[in-house]
C-alpha cells in the first residue's frame, strides 16, 4: 500500500526503515526524500507511527523462543 503518493513511498518502505531502528518522523521525512518541495505532507502524521509499530514488532519477533518450548507430553515431573 502507498503510504505517500506525492513520491511513492510504500508503507513497506517505512517498515523496513522502522525495523532498521528510524522511527523520528523528522528522520524518516529527510530519508525517504517527503520534506522536498512539492510533498503535500498528509502523510507525516503517520509514518513515525508505522515504523515504530514495525519496530516493536521486529523486536518482539526477535525476542520470542524461535520454537515451542512446552514440554513433551511424556515428560513426567517427580
Amino acid at each position: 500500500m502507498y503510504i505517500c503518493l506525492c513520491r511513492g513511498v510504500r508503507e513497506s518502505d517505512v517498515c523496513e526503515l522502522g525495523r532498521a531502528g528510524l522511527v523520528c518522523p523528522e528522520a524518516l521525512a529527510s530519508t525517504l526524500g517527503l520534506d522536498q518541495e512539492g510533498c503535500c505532507g498528509r502523510c507525516f502524521k503517520s509514518i513515525g507511527k508505522l515504523a515504530a509499530l514495525a519496530l516493536n514488532e521486529y523486536q518482539a519477533s526477535v525476542s520470542s523462543p524461535p520454537c515451542d518450548v512446552r514440554k513433551p507430553a511424556s515428560f513426567q515431573e517427580t
